[in-house]
């Protein structure tokens, strides 16, 4: 069987194009594409003899093939500078556009719950607990045949200056040693300030005000400092007849609601609470206080520590304590009390001014008589010490001995108890102002405890060898990773910390408050 020889016939097909009609062969379609290409040729051609009319460039035969290329790459950077404006301009009218939707939105997150407990780390990643600054006491304290210890630290607002005040605390009654008050920066001695005839107790900054440092002493006075880099100033001292009769130990500022003044609150062994203003350079208290419990015993206080009703929110950054906020007052027999001032709505202070002549003891308003109001379930043991959280209006901690206890403000029993060594007393203990469920605690063994409640709230989740008693602890109150220790020894360290105990966890508020 063979192939059968047949003739293929042509077929026309009428063109859509306005072009000749006639059969597709395989010639036509050479001539088609050949008469396609030269026509893009000529196309070419009159863009390029269009483009150089109006740029006012002259060919010739000499330089036609070379210009050719030069001219279409000026052409396409042209295009795309045009291009690249006019996307410009269209990014612009968009962004007006959607201007105000962006706003609202914005605005809306903000005030949602969404992105409320998220913190961004601009920090690179620490996987360790480093001791990177070490400041030992100043040569002319060392030169000195008095043994120093460190009786108070306090950072400024800023976290630019660290206070630290050095006496003796075991002083036993009349002192006539000199203190000192160290002001270091974060890698150097500042300024070392003298305090004659006693030493400092305790210190505070202003909460707003950087350079102003207040000091309650040995002696009962208070003494009111301004700083800079190289120089102080003593601004104003408490007459001896209007001060404390004891030490002072532990000194705040306090806003005073009714005329926004702020005011320094200062509390004595013997249980008095002396309210002074800087508008009277601290002549006399403006209002005096004395606390006794349920029988009108007098307290024999160690500390105190103001609960602030805007723990926690928004508004923290921007207030600190009131005057008629609830306040905690940890006393030397282990009694732990809550009470408020008294009559406080009464007090104005906008009128105050320097008194032209020294006030007499009869202008000064005698201590108010204050019972306490609630009482809450401790050991008998001294109470070393009591501190709020910042970020849980009801939530504070209390050590005595060995142990650190959590309470609910409105709740008489600890919630949680902290017991990082059995053989060892705690001296110090702080809240993280970055992380609602840290707390170090600082023990007698040379310790340093950091605490993770979301962890554990039995075991400690790191322990650190300081070397000596850590008398002091307090964290950075702009840097979540700085921690610093105050020892027995005289040494202070800062501390670097990871990650873990610095970056917020997500609803780490609401898991506190569960704990609580």
């Amino acid at each position: 069987m063979g192939f059968i020889k047949s003739e293929v016939m042509d077929v026309g097909v009428d063109s859509t194009w306005k072009q000749n009609k006639g059969p597709l062969t395989s010639k036509g379609i050479q001539v088609a594409f050949s008469g396609i290409e030269s026509q893009t040729q000529t196309i070419q051609s009159s863009i390029s003899n269009e483009y150089n009319t109006k740029v006012g460039i002259h060919t010739n035969k000499d330089i036609q093939t070379a210009s050719i290329v030069e001219t279409m790459l000026e052409v396409r950077s042209q295009l795309s500078a045009e291009s690249r404006r006019q996307q410009k301009e269209g990014q612009a009218d968009f962004l007006e556009r959607v201007k105000d939707t962006i706003l609202r939105e914005i605005q809306r997150t903000n005030e949602g719950k969404a992105l409320k407990d998220y913190d961004v780390n601009w920090n690179e990643d620490v996987h360790t607990v480093t001791c990177h600054t070490i400041f030992d006491i100043p040569p002319l304290l060392k030169e000195q045949k008095v043994e120093f210890h460190i009786t108070h630290i306090n950072w400024n607002s800023t976290g630019e200056w660290l206070a630290v005040a050095f006496g003796n605390r075991n002083e036993i009654g009349w002192c006539m040693s000199s203190g000192y008050i160290a002001i270091y920066s974060h890698d150097k001695l500042l300024q070392l300030i003298d305090i004659q005839e006693s030493y400092v107790t305790s210190l505070a900054f202003h909460p707003t005000k950087s350079n102003l440092l207040v000091a309650g002493t040995y002696d009962g006075t208070l003494k009111l400092f301004k700083l800079d880099e190289n120089d102080y100033r003593l601004m104003s001292t408490t007459p001896i007849q209007f001060s404390h009769r004891d030490p002072v130990v532990d000194v705040t500022w306090l806003r005073h609601r009714q005329d926004k003044s702020v005011l320094v609150a200062s509390l004595s062994i013997d249980g008095k609470i002396h309210l002074w203003s800087a508008k009277n350079q601290l002549q006399q208290p403006v209002q005096s206080y004395h606390f006794t419990n349920a029988r009108e015993v007098p307290l024999s206080t160690s500390s105190f520590a103001f609960i602030d009703i805007h723990s926690g929110s928004t508004l923290k950054n921007t207030t600190i304590p009131t005057t008629d906020s609830y306040f905690l007052l940890a006393c030397e027999t282990g009694d732990l009390c809550k009470t408020v001032f008294k009559g406080i709505n009464l007090l104005n202070t906008s009128k105050l001014r320097p008194s032209k002549s020294p006030p007499t003891l009869t202008s000064l308003n005698k201590p108010r008589r204050n019972p306490i109001e609630f009482q809450y379930a401790s050991g008998i043991g001294y109470m070393e010490l009591v501190r709020c959280s910042p970020f849980h209006r009801h939530c504070f901690l209390s050590l005595q001995d060995d142990l650190c206890r959590l309470y609910h403000v409105l709740e008489s029993r600890d919630k949680i108890t902290l017991q990082p060594s059995p053989q060892s007393r705690l001296l110090s203990a702080a809240f993280s102002p970055f992380r609602p469920c840290v707390i170090a605690c600082g023990a007698e063994n040379g310790k340093l405890y950091l605490y993770d409640l979301l962890e554990s709230s039995v075991h400690p989740s790191l322990e650190i060898e300081v070397g000596a008693p850590v008398c002091q602890i307090s964290f950075h109150p702009s840097s979540n990773n700085t921690l610093v220790t105050a020892d027995d020894s005289g040494s202070i360290k800062l501390w670097r910390l990871n990650n873990k105990f610095s970056s917020l966890v997500l609803n780490e508020h609401a898991l506190l408050s569960n704990l609580i």
